[in-house]
Order: structure tokens, then sequence, then C-alpha cells
């Protein structure tokens, strides 16, 4: 996350005992193994911590159904969010040195004596980088730009920059336009005639003088020269002011180049000599799960390693030198450096204007990236025998999708991507292609959000996220809440309470619906890490520099409403030793992509994309073109070839033409059809899973910001059964109708927005679960359930029927049908709860409010509601106060226990609720449904309802104002290494409590006869 704003080698040369090890156990989907539920990010503020209290955090975070923490050595952001607290001795505490490996040593030992398994940073900060001496090659390297006219009468000049390191090229060339552009940023921009770009680097005498030809030019002409020099940059991922430098920590830590094996190397060095020893490495091997790096963060002139010039010229047969001037403008960090590309921006005055070197150049800086994940891949699976995770390439001018199969598992995150499903689509396509079982996230970081994000909103951004091809989330985070140099209570708050989320126990919902939350994901990904992702349809999209934020590439539903599937696949994806054709589909033992489709809109054709596209159509592959293509410009002049490949593409048979914005009509007119076929009333998101090693498909829905009802038609296995996450149970699926000639199952389809649903299609039927031998084809919607035992049959949850109500029946697909009606006694009508009694739980700060290993100081006070009920901001009393509200009513029950029942509906869920009834808790609140079954619960007389409503902690915090401190600063405040502190504005209360009525819908358990 950025606060400032040989696939076939590496990858195939993961040992099978790796593989096999973290993807056997995966334990069941009513309690996932460690290893496929949710992680915490977990930041550690230095090594000067008590281990006793990490390996206490390590145990909370299993308690409340995290798998793991994702440790990573926080150092206040590299000293860039909270700075260097006084007090602190970060050369004695720092990665690597012996405090460090004891306190890592600790956390690894927590995991094991809980049953989980530990991410790690492979460096401290965000794993950008190691301790190491500042001559050490393996560290990050900068190509440093200078130019400027040439004096039209000079014969010598001084060449611009001579001395800033070391000379790399020196080109002269023709400018015939200079314009200052006051766009932001604003910058010189230089058009240069094509073919005049001269190397003159040989010219260049030893103490940087260079001689030139006097020449007349026209006025609106000019002689430029430009150098350029390579030198390290001396960056730090971990940056304080040290007393004096005798040991490599005594300099923080460096930032590696990320553009060799060279630099991956030097982390692994680092790691054989301080940190696997003394059996740390064994416990890696026992308990790590993944190692991890974060997303590239560096920042340059213009992203560089040493052995480009060499990897350039083999990869295009010809020198990059010359077109230096063409790259010294946005390639740097794209994100971070956006708003600072450069100064000077040079074209040539062509149709292309140059893209095409430039396209080159980030080929070739893509390689060279590959190389350094590649490396680090290996080592991790050979040396620890566990998987690498990194946040791949996004942020840095190159095409990511490329990247992602060269890493183990690939990590996208919530923050950058902003929840857009599309752009995780463009992320995820490749894994699925590649056969990459887990897509990972960084899940829940949102700014000015600390200690009031809701559970709701968190889960909103998973389930999107999930839509998008993710399995895997890392929520962020969870932090070392104790104490710490000059901090208060609530203890210490990475990111300065700037970042959602510093979870902790200190959070009211931590065991009374984060829980709950945690489970529900859990089931979902063991769902979605089961066998391999199948996809619809394969969307080309090739890119010179993957937008860091991902936007949406297509803003049209018209794929998703028709129910077909999709992701995007850059050509580089096409050399994976997984992209074949079988049976008219790419990847048959992967994605199993049915068609490709081609738009005009934002993609251009490759000469190598269209090669292996005209090889993929000949194999039966049918390929969609929307509109007229556009061609992706080489520096190579490879324009007749690729015209060439184009002509071979379309005089294919299963090549296919259509206008814009109408690739699903054709789809639909070649007979590519959706595996699931959607017939809603709103966009809903479709994620097929097929494990053929167990006869068992998935299919996941989302209807994300509206509700959805209609029904799916989908082809399945002989026995349909629905997977409740947030309960644990699995179901036989009683509702549909099954078409007689094509096998198809008819699924009528309810959600509300923000609600999933999973199915899953089994060749044999699920050990322990009653399966009937018919099905319902018709249901009256009044009915508000349904359930079947062997032992029971077919019951039906019959509400109360006003006397106008025409009769409804049910009917079977055996050709039964039964009239749904209740006995003579009837159903109470539903009727709401509004006698309430609150009390709040305050919990607040000890007295001495620099202990902040105290949990928190409770007391209660009570209040008499009647409702509908209001969130606690309308109330003075409870305005500020953050803890757990315990809402207390009762109401009188006559139903026979055996024969009747009722639903308790529940208003929004802005937190999360609990309920429990007569002392017994219920099945877990679906937040985006909160209807919940209290038939089993229920007895004659007085009835007894609590519900447990936790809030966010924000609303009290934010009473305190300065009083608070982490690392010295207050709430807010952020101290880095350069220039004064920032304040960033406080966010508002946020609503607490219950909002809104309390139903209760009584029903009758109606018998059907299936005879």
């Amino acid at each position: 996350m950025a606060w400032q704003h040989l696939v076939h080698g590496f990858f195939f040369l993961l040992p099978l005992f790796a593989i096999q090890t973290q993807a056997a156990s995966r334990g069941s989907f009513s309690n996932p193994a460690a290893s496929s539920r949710p992680f915490f990010r977990y930041w550690l503020p230095d090594a000067s911590v008590d281990p006793d209290l990490i390996a206490e955090d390590v145990a909370n975070a299993g308690k409340v159904g995290a798998g793991g923490v994702e440790f990573v050595p926080f150092y206040n952001y590299g000293g860039e969010m909270g700075g260097y607290p006084e007090g602190a001795d970060w050369s004695k505490y720092g990665f690597g040195t012996p405090a460090f490996q004891s306190i890592f040593r600790r956390a690894l030992e927590a995991h094991r004596d809980n049953d989980m398994v530990m991410d790690f940073a492979i460096g401290p900060n965000q794993g950008q980088g190691v301790p190491a001496k500042p001559h050490d090659k393996g560290l990050q390297w900068d190509l440093v730009p200078f130019a400027e006219p040439v004096p039209s009468k000079k014969t010598t000049i001084d060449l611009p920059g001579w001395g800033e390191g070391e000379l790399i090229a020196a080109i002269t060339a023709l400018v015939t336009d200079k314009t200052n552009k006051t766009s932001m940023p604003p910058h010189l921009q230089l058009t240069i005639r094509e073919g005049s770009l001269q190397v003159v680097t040989a010219k260049v005498n030893k103490q940087g003088k260079l001689p030139v030809a006097a020449e007349e030019l026209p006025t609106s002409q000019e002689r430029w020269v430009f150098a350029f020099y390579q030198r390290r940059t001396l960056a730090k991922n971990v940056v304080f002011p040290a007393r004096s430098a005798n040991t490599i920590f005594d300099n923080g830590s460096f930032t590696v180049d990320h553009f060799s094996a060279r630099g991956a190397q030097t982390v692994i060095d680092f790691w054989e000599k301080h940190i696997l020893l003394d059996g740390v490495d064994e416990l890696l091997s026992q308990v790590g799960n993944y190692g991890w790096e974060d997303s590239l963060e560096i920042q340059s002139n213009i992203s560089w390693t040493p052995r480009l010039p060499k990897r350039f010229k083999a990869q295009h047969g010809y020198d990059v030198f010359a077109y230096l001037p063409l790259i010294m403008w946005a390639n740097n960090n794209i994100n971070i450096q956006n708003e600072i590309p450069g100064t000077i921006r040079a074209i040539l005055d062509s149709e292309t204007e140059g893209s095409g070197y430039i396209g080159d150049y980030r080929a070739t800086l893509q390689k060279c990236y590959q190389e350094y994940i590649g490396t680090l891949s290996e080592w991790t699976n050979r040396r620890l025998g566990r998987l690498m995770s990194v946040q791949v390439s996004y942020n840095m001018p190159m095409d990511a999708a490329a990247s992602v199969p060269y890493v183990d598992v690939p990590e996208c995150e919530s923050l950058q991507w902003r929840d857009n499903i599309d752009g995780y689509r463009q992320f995820s396509g490749a894994a699925a292609l590649a056969g990459q079982r887990v897509v990972s996230n960084e899940m829940g970081g949102e700014f000015l959000n600390a200690f009031k994000h809701t559970i709701p909103g968190l889960l909103a951004s998973i389930n999107r996220a999930f839509a998008g091809g993710v399995n895997r989330v890392v929520i962020h985070g969870q932090t070392y809440a104790h104490n710490y140099y000059n901090t208060t209570w609530p203890g210490y708050t990475a990111w300065q309470y700037v970042v959602s989320e510093p979870y902790s126990d200190k959070f009211p919902s931590w065991e009374r619906g984060l829980n709950e939350a945690l489970e529900y994901a859990a089931r979902t990904q063991h769902v979605l890490q089961s066998g391999r992702a199948v996809v619809d349809i394969a969307l080309y999209n090739k890119v010179s520099a993957s937008d860091p934020n991902f936007n949406s590439f297509r803003d049209s539903s018209d794929l998703l409403d028709a129910g077909y599937s999709y992701r995007y696949l850059t050509p580089h994806n096409f050399d994976l030793s997984k992209a074949r054709v079988e049976n008219g589909q790419l990847g048959p033992d992967s994605a199993s992509f049915k068609a490709l489709v081609v738009t005009s809109e934002h993609n251009k054709m490759t000469l190598d994309g269209a090669k292996r596209l005209v090889q993929f159509a000949q194999s039966g592959l049918p390929i969609v073109f929307e509109g007229n293509p556009k061609y992706y410009a080489a520096g190579n002049g490879s324009s007749h070839d690729l015209a060439h490949a184009m002509g071979l593409l379309f005089a294919s048979p299963h090549v296919y033409r259509c206008g814009i914005g109408k690739s699903t009509a054709a789809l639909a007119r070649i007979g590519i059809t959706p595996r699931v076929a959607t017939k809603l009333n709103s966009t809903v998101h479709t994620t097929w899973r097929s494990n053929y090693q167990e006869g068992i498909n998935y299919l996941f829905l989302f209807a994300d910001k509206h509700s959805s009802s209609g029904y799916i038609e989908v082809k399945s296995g002989a026995f349909a059964y629905t997977f409740d996450a947030w309960s644990g149970l699995i179901r036989p699926l009683l509702h549909y109708s099954t078409s007689k000639d094509r096998g198809v199952l008819r699924i009528p389809i309810n959600l509300e927005a923000g609600q999933t649903i999973i199915f899953g299609f089994s060749k044999k039927q699920l050990k322990g679960i009653d399966m009937p031998k018919f099905s319902i084809t018709e249901l009256p919607s009044t009915v508000l359930g349904s359930e079947f035992s062997g032992r029971g049959g077919l019951v039906l949850h019959v509400p109360y029927q006003p006397p106008s109500q025409p009769p409804q029946s049910v009917a079977l697909s055996t050709g039964r049908s039964q009239v749904v009606k209740t006995s003579s006694g009837g159903v109470r009508p539903p009727f709401d709860l509004k006698a309430w009694t609150l009390r709040a739980e305050h919990w607040g700060a000890p007295r001495d409010i620099t202990d902040a290993n105290v949990l928190a100081v409770k007391r209660n006070t009570t209040h008499k509601l009647h409702g509908p009920l209001s969130g606690w901001t309308k109330d003075p009393k409870l305005a500020n106060v953050s803890g757990i509200g315990y809402y207390e009513t009762s109401f009188e029950w006559t139903g026979d226990r055996k024969r009747h029942g009722a639903y308790l509906n529940l208003p929004r869920v802005l937190h999360a609720i609990q309920v429990v009834i007569n002392g017994q808790k219920t099945l877990p609140v679906d937040c985006y449904k909160p209807v919940v079954d209290i038939g089993p619960f229920l007895h004659t007389g007085e009835n007894i309802v609590t519900l447990v409503v936790p809030t966010t902690m924000w609303n009290y915090l934010r009473s305190l104002g300065s009083e608070i401190l982490s690392s010295g600063a207050p709430p807010l405040v952020v101290y880095g290494t350069h220039g004064p502190p920032r304040v960033l504005p406080a966010p508002e209360a946020s609503e607490n409590g219950l909002v809104g009525p309390v139903f209760v819908m009584p029903y009758e358990r109606v018998v059907v006869n299936t005879v």
C-alpha cells in the first residue's frame, strides 16, 4: 500500500512437497484450515517490545478466526509515519538484529502453539530492502537525466550533469519544437526530429568535455545534448538518525534493486546470515506460510538496473542508448511520483511519437523485474519449502498482468483498487490461466477511517474482491496495541490513526462480530480456493504500464447481465505453458476460457500477441474482435509483420467481427453460452470453481449494489447444495426445476444488496447430509423458509395468512402439489418489539492513560427505550460513548414448540449484531440480510431477547483529542523524516447502536406430503 497516494522456469520450479503441504490440509467448509483463512497484517513497532505480548496477540488473532498473521516489522512505516520515537534504538532493535531474531522466533512459536501459520515480510517496513553496506551492488539504482541546448557557435561543451554518477550515454538530437506545458505537472516538451538521435558517449573525455560541430540552424530549431548517469539511490526503507555507522544496522535499511537477481540476492544473503539461525529456518519450514513483499514504493528519476542495456539488446535487437531521451518522462514510480514524472518530456515528430521505444524499454524492465521476483520465489521454495507472495509490479511502468505468474501467490489491494471488481479482473486473469490456486489481497486499508471502519464496510470490500477473482484476504491490519515509547492507551497505533484498521482485542467487536465476519470470509475462501477458477471469456488487455489504480476498462455490464464471467489477459500470458487450446477452450486444465474478445476501445495488438492468436484460432478458439483493432507500436519496425499476422488471423474461420459494444450478442450468435445463465433484474457477479479431484463444482454469487431477484440456469452434477458461509451449514438445494432435455437446473435467486450465496454441485452425495429424491418446483413467495431431513421430510415455514389471501400451493418435481395452509389455530401475525432496556457498556481509558496494556475500563449505564430505535449519536449521554450495547426486551409466546417458530427481522446492521434468545446464542447474523430463525430457542411464556451490538471506538477516541499519543504524536499528526508534521482533519463521529424497528415473524412448520 502506498502512503503517498521465465514463467517456464522459476514458477514451475516450486518443490512439489511445498505445494502439496500447503494445498492439501485445507480443513473443511465448516472449519477451514489455518492456511485457508484470512490473515491479519501484524505491525511490529520494533524488536524492543514484549515477546510474550506478541504471542498473546497471535493467539487472540486465532481465537477470532484468523489463520495467522503477516508479520511486518513496521518501524513506523520506515520512519515516515510517526518518525523515530524518543527513546527508541533501531540500531539495537532493528530488522535482523539478535533482538529481532528473538522476537521473530517467538512469533513463529506462537503460531505453532496455536495451530496457525505465519506470513513473513522479507524486509522491514514493507519488505523493500534490508540492512546492508552502502556500496552493496544489490542496492537500488537510478538513471539520472540531464539535458540542455547546445550553443550554436561552440565547438566544445561541458556535458550537463558531469560527476553525478557513472556516465551511461550522451546523446545529441535536433529539437524542432519546444513548448512549456502549464498543465499539471508543468514541464518542457521537446519535439525531436526522427533519425536525429545520435549517441556521442565515446566522444566525451575524462573531464566531461564533449566536442560539437558549430552549425547554423533555423530559429525554430535547436541542437540539444542529453546525458544519463547511473548511480545507487541509497534510498532507505527504514530511516532514523543513527549515532554511529559501526554496523549495517546503524544505517537503517536500504532499498534493493528490484530489477535484477542481484537485488534479490542481497535480501537472500541477509536472511542467511542474520535470520535463518539457531533453528529459525526449521520453524519457518514448519509454520511459515508465505514470504511477502508489499507494492513497489521505490522512487527514482528513471527505473533502472545496470544490466538493462544488455538485456534490452538481446530482447529487441537494437541498443537502447539513443532512445534514452524518450524514456526520461513518467518512467519512475507512476503512482507515488505521478506529480513529478520528470521536468522534460521528449517525443519524436512521428505518428507514434516514439512510443514504441518506450514500450520496448518497459518490456525489458519487466523482464528484469521478473528476474528479481523469480529469484526470491525460487529461494523461498527451495530453502524454506514455502511460497512467495508479492504485490506484483504495480506502481511501476510495467504491464502488471505479465508478471503475475512469476510469483507463487500474487497479491493486490483494496485501497488502490478502490474495491473495483473490473480492476481485480485485470489482475486475476493471468493467475487463472496460469493455474495459480491463490490470489491474495491486502484488505480494508482506508484513509481517515481508523477505529471507525464498520464490519459491513469491510465485508463489502471483501466480497467485491472475491467477485473479481481474489480468494484470500490479509486484513489491514492488527497492531501491537500495548506500551511503546511515548504511547498512551489504547496502545501503539500503526499509521498514526490515519489508516484503518489497528485491530486488537481493544475493539468491542473483536469477539462480538468481527469473529463471525472472519469465519464467513474463511469459509468463502475455502470454497474459492478449491480446485481451479473456471472463466467464460478472456478479454484481451495490453497496456504499456498498468494503471496503478486499476480503473475499469469495461464500464458496460452487458457480459455480466447475460451471465458471462470474464477476466483480462495480456498477450504476455499467451506464452504460459497452460496457454494452449483444446476442445475450443483456452487453458483446458486451468481457466478453460470459452472465447477471447478483443475490444478496440482500450487495447492494442502486439506482434507476438497476434502470432499467438493465429495459433489459438487455428486450434479452434473462438476469437471476437469488437470494432477495428489498434496496433501497439514497437521500436524495431515490425509493423509489416504485424499486418501480415493480422491478415492470417482475420482469415481464420474461428475469428469473428462485430461492432463496438456488440460482443455479447456476437458470442451468443456463435453459440458461446455462459456456464451460468442469469435472468435477473439487476447485475450479479458469478464465480465458478471446479474441483475435479473431489468431483464438485462451486458457484459463488454476489449482488453488489442492488438487490437482485429472478433465476439462474446452470448445468450441474447430480446433487445440488447450498453452502452457508455464515453458519458453516451445508444443506440440500430444495427449490429448483430441471429441464428434461439439457439437464439444466433453474434456480430461483433473491439476494439483498451486498449479499452472497454459494452453491455446490457434486457428482456424488455428500456424507452426512440427507438428500431428497425430489425438488420444489413452485413455492409461494410468502413462505419464509424450508428444511429437509430423512426423518422429518420436507417442512415449510409458513407465516400468518390473512383470511383474504387466496390459497397457494407448493409443487414438487414428482408431480405432486399441495395447498400450503396453516392449522386451524392459525399463526400469530407479525409484531414489532418496542419496549427495550439498553445496558450500555462503556469502554474507556484507564485513569493512568499512559498504561497502554490495559484492555479498557468498563462501566455500565442503563437506558429505557421505546421503538423504533435510534442511534447513539442522537442521545447526548451516548454520543461520545464506545463499547457494547446490550438491548433487551421480551415477548409472550403461546405456540407449540414442535409446530411453531419465528424469525427475528432486524434493522440495517451498522457494525455487528449478535442475537441471544433466552440465554442461547443463535446462528450468526448475515449483515446484508439480518433475519434470524429463533424458533429453536422459543418456549411457552415469556421469551427474553438480547441483542448484543458493539460499536466502533472512534466516537470515544475522538473525544479524547490530544490526550492520546502514539510514538509521541496525537492522532492524525504525522511526523516523518522530511519536513514539518502534517495535521490531517479528524473524521466525523460514526453512528452506533440499533436504528430502526425489530419485528418478530411467527411461522408454522407445515409438513409437505411428498409420497
